[in-house]
């Protein structure tokens, strides 16, 4: 599996290791913005008419009514793919409360919650997803998680944590220990220059996948 970035972070700022992975992975950032447009990413609608966007609140998501409909969409589609769905970043749990309201599967929300900052956005996630009873969060990272993965394979996993070029590829990386051929994995923030690394991690991994669809700033993909 590609590199694990928060592993590297238990390394001494001051080790080599630590600080050749830092200059790479800020090398391989700017190489994503500064040939931004190489990267593109067909625009395609394979999935079909998704239904209504899901009641949600919207001003706790960076996830539109747009790409929720799609997420829907997707899900559905995955149904006979694996046992789980997971989502990768789950912030305040808006994605998480109407992804698990469409499915009767187990739903893993995987985020570590790092740091006094997450404090609000880790109560807000419990607090919308108390009444879930097949939603369990798991503070760690992916890497972390699916070092540890029990859970049988993921029919669908909504990748939305950190949008570097690093933490991308390894995020696909670590999907695909955890899938199978026809579960479909979705990416937010693909065409926002200020991520540019997320496009290009993407754009690299095409070939393991079936591109369904990609909407502005979502890609999703059916594994092969």
């Amino acid at each position: 599996m590609t590199l694990d970035p928060y592993l590297i972070k238990r390394v001494p700022k001051w080790h080599w290791k630590r600080l050749t992975f830092t200059a790479w992975a800020k090398l391989s950032d700017l190489h994503s913005r500064l040939f931004f447009q190489e990267y593109e990413i067909p625009m395609i609608d394979r999935v079909g008419e998704p239904g209504a966007a899901p009641d949600a609140c919207w001003d706790e998501t960076q996830v539109t009514p747009q790409q929720a409909a799609y997420l829907l969409k997707a899900l559905a589609l995955a149904d006979n793919c694996g046992e789980c769905v997971v989502e990768v970043g789950a912030w305040r749990g808006v994605t998480t409360e109407y992804l698990a309201a469409a499915t009767d599967s187990p739903v893993v929300a995987i985020d570590p919650f790092i740091g006094s900052a997450n404090e609000t956005n880790l109560r807000r996630f419990m607090e919308r997803t108390a009444a879930l009873g097949n939603v369990t969060l798991r503070r760690e990272t992916f890497g972390q998680a699916v070092r540890n993965w029990n859970l049988g394979p993921a029919r669908f996993i909504f990748i939305d944590a950190a949008h570097d070029y690093v933490n991308v590829s390894h995020d696909l990386a670590a999907a695909m220990r955890i899938t199978k051929p026809g579960a479909i994995l979705a990416l937010h923030d693909v065409d926002d220059r200020r991520y540019a690394g997320c496009r290009r991690a993407v754009y690299e991994r095409l070939e393991r996948f079936e591109l369904i669809a990609h909407i502005p700033n979502l890609v999703i993909v059916r594994r092969s």
